[in-house]
């Protein structure tokens, strides 16, 4: 197998990335990958890398749709008696803060804070009242809340996302999923029109 071939998946999922509204036949082949691939070929991979949770659904601009505030909220968790968040009580935070309908991303994190997410609001009180929400929540020992000012740039967070699974792509290669069903290519699965 030569070196083209060993990154053709992460090349795949990179072009996936940065062109979301490509139908999924431009989505067939690469530089490196003869058209005759084919459809049926990326309509494979195309539902393992959705199945593995590699690709997500667009994501939305919630700016342009109306929720004109957003903001990160990094949130300190109170500690146990060892010092230490319980991973327990880290779960059931996440597992209430995922509750909240106007969180829209959870993430645990190292540094001075354990958990940063992201909240959107129609305005900034709807912002604070989310706030309140999550300061509320048991085991929310400190929350700091940063405000988006500027959400524009997404298209080109998705090239700089496809620029670096292409550069790293011979390292992520053997992680991709390569089992899959045997799937015939249907029409109705190419998005898009052609």
């Amino acid at each position: 197998m030569n070196e083209k071939t060993k990154s053709s998946g992460a090349i795949l999922l990179a072009d996936m990335i940065q062109y979301p509204n490509r139908n999924r036949s431009d989505h067939s082949h690469t530089d490196d990958q003869p058209r005759e691939h084919g459809l049926k070929e990326a309509n494979k991979r195309f539902n393992v890398f959705m199945s593995a949770g590699l690709l997500r659904d667009r994501y939305p601009n919630f700016m342009e749709i109306g929720f004109k505030a957003q903001a990160f909220i990094d949130i300190t968790l109170s500690k146990s008696a060892e010092e230490s968040t319980n991973i327990q009580d880290e779960a059931e935070v996440r597992k209430k803060l995922n509750a909240i309908p106007n969180v829209i991303l959870v993430y645990t994190v190292f540094g001075s804070v354990d958990v940063r997410c992201k909240v959107v609001g129609i305005d900034l009180r709807d912002v604070e009242r989310t706030t309140m929400l999550i300061r509320e929540i048991k085991g929310v020992l400190d929350t700091s809340t940063s405000v988006i000012i500027d959400d524009t740039n997404y298209n080109l967070s998705r090239e700089k996302w496809a620029e670096l699974i292409k550069h790293h792509s011979q390292q992520i290669e053997p992680t991709l999923p390569t089992k899959y069903e045997d799937t015939e290519a249907h029409p109705e699965d190419d998005q898009g029109s052609t």
